[in-house]
């Protein structure tokens, strides 16, 4: 009896014999399994949908194959049509599902980032969508995006594009040539191809491995060898007593190989081959005649049978695992996980048998269920429309939204921020007024340091090449990360005011240590020539933060220390106290409308730890008070958005303060250093 059972499929082509392999119909279920179990309880990746690539290369790329080989013109209408039919019914209705179960959850400084993920996953660029906006694979929680998952998806409908691209124009090539010679262009291409691919991932793990993680190029030597296979198989039928071996072998490797290889820090690379080999392996073994392999285990009816629902359990089980995070506040348990999973199943037998059924075969659809087709069609298509216009609607309602409160930015009276506290008698804050800026943006709302490009990305090493005013007065440097950043706008007003040369030296999670007391990587390379750019440039000030969160309120590490006194000896420094952090993302809190309100007292030290130390040519400078008024940590203060994330300051309150936080820098420099802004010093430093 043959392990590798066969099913009729449905009606193909007279001149397109297929059959249908039970014991790959299991394999897809042990892949989606393992997806979704190490989703649900473990940190880690499966390889499962590496498997998922492989077997959509076995699969379509096989059978774009065997029509090439006999000469047949490419059909694109027919082939996009059945795939269109085949997925996005399901799709449809998971995203319309997720948009509202998103809504209802998540809070509102997400939705705009929701939207677009929805657009991007419904025309398959989710995966670049989220390389461009640095979104590195995560592991299941509250703020991981319940639309991750369309990576792949993604990435697959690219290929199922651009791989029938290929064939089509190899094939006008080749037409009027044998059917030898089309086979051997089509393997010459293939294997080129693969090759090719399989180099560049092998390359890109090493120099952006998140990046790699989601990118086409470096996933598509999964597809085409997945096709490579269905090449191999159709001129070569395995022999020996071996083969319940090597699956047994493959179904153990597969099941491990999420425990072996890290692929969150390896994947596309060659340790992929790790979970592909084991799926090759059951794949050749299985057609193989004889044996007690594991593929009589994976063509069982119960375990095979449960093929057909594996694409929408896949697409249905993340979203509701995320949302549970979300609305239980913490990492799933067994119980709820196995919840999860049975939840996704159900789903997915529904979604199975009353949308993508009766939508994918036409014509069986006519013989067999008519009605069926005619509930799902015009529901299909509603959710269609919704998942397009809810998304793109409130795309532009942001947008007009965000125009009205840059606008609003310099209306003092309404929106007072620090002013408020300043100045109270003349800037009342005014009730029933919805803070700027909009609560969707808020959290993008940077610098125009940022927006200008003048900060340094995390992988890379080299100086921004910025400078701001370029004036006859001072050469000051700021110089630190992200939370140096948001005290561009008070620079610029002082370099404005006082006609300096700005040179920004900023580096976002780049702690500013002296190189040797940092680890080896872009940021100990970027400091070593931020420190020889600021002991070479005649600066006669550097801005830059003088304390950082401690144990028990804020603190001067001796590392800062050994940073204050190597720029102390080249130059004046301001040393500015950095503003409190909070374990919670105020703007989403503020949203949420959670207990929002923090003392200040809880995140910064009394006295302040500068005032311990005796460093000539620094100066401090303590702002907290503006920040938290009166004490008290609030999302926001005199209608402005105080912090666009746990810890640091939007923009659009730095301009309240703007003018208030300069005096305050000046006078500072002044009163503690005899150093005065508006003038030079004769030898070009301030030291």
């Amino acid at each position: 009896m043959s392990s590798a059972v066969t099913t009729p499929t449905a009606p193909t082509p007279p001149d397109t014999p297929t059959v249908r392999r039970a014991d790959l119909e299991g394999l897809r279920v042990v892949a989606i399994f393992l997806v979704a179990a190490y989703h649900v309880w473990t940190t880690r990746v499966s390889g499962g949908v590496d498997v998922f690539l492989l077997l959509s290369g076995f699969f379509v790329g096989g059978s774009l194959w065997r029509q090439f080989v006999a000469g047949r013109p490419p059909r694109p209408r027919a082939y996009a049509a059945k795939q269109v039919r085949r997925l996005v019914p399901t799709m449809i209705v998971v995203l319309a599902a997720t948009i509202v179960a998103f809504v209802v959850l998540a809070p509102r400084t997400r939705w705009l980032e929701g939207a677009e993920e929805t657009l991007a996953s419904l025309f398959y660029v989710e995966n670049w969508w989220l390389t461009l906006n640095g979104q590195q694979y995560g592991a299941a929680e509250a703020t991981t995006s319940p639309w991750q998952h369309f990576w792949s998806m993604s990435a697959q409908g690219q290929f199922f594009v651009l791989v029938p691209v290929l064939f089509a124009l190899l094939w006008l090539v080749t037409r009027h040539r044998t059917e030898r010679t089309r086979e051997i262009a089509f393997l010459w291409l293939l294997v080129v191809a693969t090759a090719a691919s399989f180099l560049y991932a092998g390359y890109a793990v090493t120099v952006d491995q998140a990046a790699a993680y989601y990118s086409t190029p470096a996933r598509l030597w999964e597809f085409l060898l997945g096709t490579l296979v269905a090449v191999l198989l159709r001129r070569w039928s395995p022999r020996g007593r071996l083969w319940p071996v090597v699956s047994w072998a493959g179904l153990l490797t597969l099941v491990l190989a999420g425990f072996v290889v890290d692929g969150k820090a390896a994947f596309p690379g060659p340790w992929t081959l790790v979970p592909l080999g084991a799926a090759i392996a059951l794949i050749v073994s299985g057609a193989a005649p004889h044996g007690f392999g594991a593929s009589r285990l994976l063509s069982l009816r119960w375990i095979a049978g449960c093929g057909k629902y594996t694409y929408a359990f896949y697409l249905w089980h993340w979203p509701i695992l995320i949302f549970t995070s979300l609305y239980l506040g913490r990492e799933t348990g067994w119980l709820a996980g196995i919840a999860i999973l049975g939840t996704a199943g159900v789903l997915s037998v529904l979604t199975y048998h009353l949308v993508e059924q009766p939508l994918r075969s036409p014509r069986a659809v006519k013989e067999r269920a008519p009605r069926s087709r005619w509930v799902a069609l015009p529901l299909v298509t509603a959710l269609g429309l919704f998942t397009v216009i809810a998304p793109v609607g409130w795309t532009a309602s942001v947008a007009m939204r965000t125009a009205q409160a840059a606008d609003s930015d310099d209306d003092f009276l309404t929106y007072p921020g620090a002013l408020s506290v300043t100045s109270p008698e003349i800037y009342q804050v005014a009730d029933g007024v919805e803070p700027i800026p909009a609560i969707d943006t808020v959290s993008t709302d940077f610098s125009q340091l940022v927006l200008d490009g003048c900060t340094v990305a995390l992988d890379d090493s080299e100086l921004a090449d910025c400078s701001y005013v370029d004036g006859s007065g001072l050469r000051v440097a700021l110089f630190g990360a992200s939370h140096s950043e948001h005290w561009f706008e008070v620079a610029l007003e002082l370099a404005e005011e006082n006609d300096w040369t700005l040179v920004p030296f900023v580096k976002p999670a780049c702690v500013p240590a002296l190189p040797e007391e940092t680890v080896e990587g872009p940021c100990r390379d970027w400091l070593v020539s931020t420190y020889d750019a600021i002991e070479s440039g005649g600066f006669d000030l550097v801005i830059t933060t003088a304390t950082r969160p401690g144990e028990d309120g804020d603190e001067v590490p001796s590392f800062y220390v050994s940073m204050l006194e190597k720029l102390s000896s080249i130059t004046t420094v301001l040393g500015i106290r950095d503003n409190p952090g909070f374990a919670v993302d105020m703007p989403e809190c503020y949203a949420m409308g959670g207990e929002c309100d923090f003392p200040l007292s809880d995140y910064l030290s009394s006295p302040s730890p500068t005032d311990a130390l005796d460093i000539p040519h620094v100066a401090y400078v303590d702002v907290n008070d503006l920040i938290c008024p009166d004490g008290i940590c609030s999302p926001v203060v005199g209608n402005r958005f105080v912090f666009r994330d746990q810890s640091h300051l939007t923009t659009t309150y730095m301009v309240s303060m703007q003018v208030e936080v300069a005096q305050r820098w000046s006078d500072a420099l002044r009163d503690q250093l005899d150093f005065d802004v508006a003038e030079r010093h004769p030898d070009g430093a301030g030291a």
